[in-house]
């Protein structure tokens, strides 16, 4: 029998995806915390450029937004430095990690 998998898995506040049974759990849009664990109301922040946000966010039409939840695609891990993401697809995925990362199979081998 199958089961949603997302019943149990993300925290509040959040939106459940499932991709090649693999999960990924994000925040609702205005929502700011880990996603497995619990979402908070996002207090907005105006600004007129980076540097006006914490180091974790970018200004983003006048607004301080998140910047992984902006550029980083799925399956991926985002890395902040001073109001700037780095993405990179999450060990045993690969692909473009701004757009997405898929599963990398790895075939064994039946011959030496």
């Amino acid at each position: 029998k199958c089961v949603d998998p997302c019943d149990s898995v993300c925290g509040n506040n959040t939106i459940c995806t499932v991709e090649n049974h693999t999960i990924a759990c994000a925040c609702k849009p205005g929502f700011i915390g880990n996603p497995f664990q619990n979402c908070v109301s996002q207090v907005i922040k105006e600004c007129t450029m980076d540097e006006d946000c914490p180091s974790n966010h970018t200004c983003n039409n006048g607004v301080c937004a998140e910047t992984c939840n902006a550029i980083c695609g799925l399956n991926t891990i985002c890395i902040i430095k001073n109001n700037h993401a780095a993405c990179s697809c999450k060990p045993g995925f690969v692909g473009n990690p701004f757009q997405n990362c898929i599963s990398q199979e790895i075939k064994e081998c039946t011959e030496h």
